[in-house]
């Protein structure tokens, strides 16, 4: 059969192939300049221009779509398997979604029955709002611009959000998927079957996605060929999932807000190979560098503007992660706790205690539709002689019924069994009795021992010295009793005596911010501000305060770094059960009900 070579040289078996289907080649290929070429995204460009309306470039859109195109940071496998690992990090409208959505569509439709798109946001909603919309508006759009014909591709599912290769084709589509919030179960599921050629796994709003997603990478990397990974966020925080994606190969110290871009060290353990991310800060947007709007679908000169005056705003979580697009620096925000704070501590390691610890536990109830978490720990005597709590294992209850005096049952057997079989005893259970809590906690007293420990989260702060280095009572510097019991912990951690975090504690504790009212009284922000930024309510957290509530009545109590405490903790000390023993307490499954 006779070829024709086109004016990059590759070789076609068709006289009339058409501009437009040359570039869809040589994009494919990812032609370069020594091939004969223009290089990939050139070739990206030129087919966008043939196949969709005219787009709205702008530096922002090109950078992020070289970042796609470039193979610099590829890793090579000795099976000839290509894997791109590539982050964006940055503001609010910085175009991002726009971005990923139109090279998936283009990448995809240049070889539809070898390839597989996924795009993951957190919630259906989410979903429909961000990326999936955008696939719908480009699909509809792609035409041949030479002669005006529309062009079908693919056979589009409104309602199970997929895009098939061909209709009744499930194995080589688009799909757009929710990943969190009761459906990482099902899409875990459907990612271990999804296998090709050629993949393209685009997750969305990275730092809310649950690591099981991340883990079902290496199964889809069997037999796949082109593999690449594409994560967006706008950074919250180093330790959640888009976190440790973006963990550059120097480590945080060796970037700041104005890098642009750094090579990354990858995540071994969810096979993800080291890779490149890509910052967008709104303070540095093309349109604040021109003085003017002049690309309005990005970070636009006016949100700079407005930005730049609320000089106050730069202290909360929300300037970092919608103006400037970066992790706060340490200190630069008012959260109850510092990622730095807890690695100095080492609160994510274990202690060696000197005489036998005694299991206790902390439960904070469903509110609202909220999780229900018990948190169990260890309190014992390191060598010194000082008081600690080790933090051992986070349990979710859970309950079938929607009926409240069930539901308050339910929970109440299963922490009352769960106590029982890790020896927990009665007084040394403690647990939020404000509102619904309230009925599990009289439940729970009339099936077992009414010496569990009510821990009140609402009303006003205590007279309790407010901290180890400050002996004014608790309610003179706290304005309400959740935010001294989150101090609490926060002085536990400072001190050294509390270990055993979980990451994603640590981020619950570090990303709810206070504030000052009246004057002078620490105030945690609105439980429900901090649930929409985390996608998720503290509930976690709250457990762990709990706990540490209940440890503190047990005597663990902060000490000064000299280990000294000031007067009024050493009185509060005395009053306190294990304060001044040395002597453990090994519980078993076999403490009966009504025991003492």
């Amino acid at each position: 059969m006779k070829k024709y070579r086109d004016r990059y040289g590759m070789c076609h078996s068709d006289p009339k192939v058409t501009p437009l289907q040359i570039e869809a080649k040589a994009f494919f290929k990812g032609l370069k300049p020594e091939q004969g070429g223009l290089g990939k995204f050139e070739h990206f460009r030129n087919f966008a221009s043939l196949i969709l309306p005219p787009l709205d470039w702008n530096p922002w859109l090109e950078r992020q779509l070289r970042s796609l195109c470039d193979d610099t940071y590829a890793t090579r496998h000795a099976n000839g398997a290509v894997f791109r690992n590539v982050a964006w990090v940055g503001c609010g409208a910085a175009g991002k979604t726009f971005a990923s959505g139109l090279y998936a569509w283009l990448w995809w439709i240049v070889d539809m029955k070898n390839s597989i798109v996924v795009l993951t946001s957190t919630t259906k909603d989410m979903l429909r709002r961000r990326v999936w919309p955008v696939l719908c508006a480009l699909r509809s759009a792609t035409i041949d611009v030479a002669s005006g014909q529309r062009l079908t591709a693919g056979h589009i599912l409104p309602s199970s959000t997929t895009i098939q290769c061909e209709r009744g084709n499930d194995k080589y589509a688009i799909f757009a998927m929710a990943v969190a919030h009761g459906e990482t179960p099902k899409a875990v599921d459907n990612l271990k079957g999804i296998h090709a050629p050629r993949i393209l796994l685009v997750i969305d709003e990275a730092t809310g996605t649950p690591e099981g997603i991340f883990e079902t990478v290496p199964n889809m990397r069997k037999a796949c060929e082109d593999f690449t990974m594409l994560t967006i966020s706008n950074p919250f925080s180093h330790l959640d999932p888009g976190g440790r994606i973006c963990m550059p190969v120097g480590g945080w110290n060796s970037i700041g807000v104005d890098s642009e871009e750094w090579e990354t060290k990858g995540v071994p353990e969810w096979q993800i190979d080291p890779g490149i991310c890509l910052h967008f800060d709104g303070w540095h947007s093309p349109n604040k560098e021109a003085g003017k709007t002049i690309y309005p679908h990005i970070y636009t000169f006016e949100d700079y503007q407005m930005s730049a005056q609320r000089s106050a705003d730069r202290l909360t979580l929300n300037h970092w992660r919608q103006d400037r697009g970066f992790w706060p620096p340490e200190g630069s925000c008012n959260t109850v706790m510092s990622e730095a704070l807890i690695e100095n501590r080492n609160g994510f390691g274990d202690f060696e205690w000197y005489t036998q610890a005694v299991p206790c536990a902390g439960l904070d109830p469903a509110f609202g539709g909220d999780e229900c978490i018990l948190q169990f720990g260890r309190v014992g005597t390191l060598a010194d002689g000082t008081l600690a709590v080790q933090l051992t294992e986070t349990l979710p209850v859970g309950f079938l019924t929607s009926q409240q005096a069930e539901v308050e049952y339910e929970i109440a057997t299963q922490v009352i069994a769960a106590c029982q079989s890790r020896g927990v005893r009665p007084e040394h259970l403690g647990m939020d009795a404000t509102g619904i809590g309230r009925g599990i906690y009289s439940v729970i007293s009339k099936l077992w021992n009414p010496s569990v420990r009510a821990i009140e989260f609402g009303g006003n702060a205590t007279a309790d010295p407010a901290s180890v280095s400050d002996s004014r009572p608790g309610s003179e510097v706290y304005d309400n009793r959740v935010t001294q019991l989150w101090f609490d912990v926060r002085d536990l951690m400072d001190s050294g005596q509390l270990r055993g975090l979980t990451r994603q504690q640590a981020i619950q504790f570090c990303s709810r911010e206070y504030e000052i009212v009246a004057g002078h009284r620490y105030r945690l922000n609105d439980k429900a501000k901090c649930k929409k930024r985390l996608g998720r309510s503290p509930d976690q957290a709250d457990a762990v305060a709990v706990l540490c509530s209940v440890a503190r009545q047990m005597g663990v109590l902060p000490r000064l770094h000299d280990g000294g405490q000031n007067q009024s903790w050493q009185d509060f000390v005395a009053q306190n059960e294990l304060a001044n023993s040395s002597e453990g307490y090994e519980g078993g499954a076999g403490y009966e009900p009504g025991a003492d």
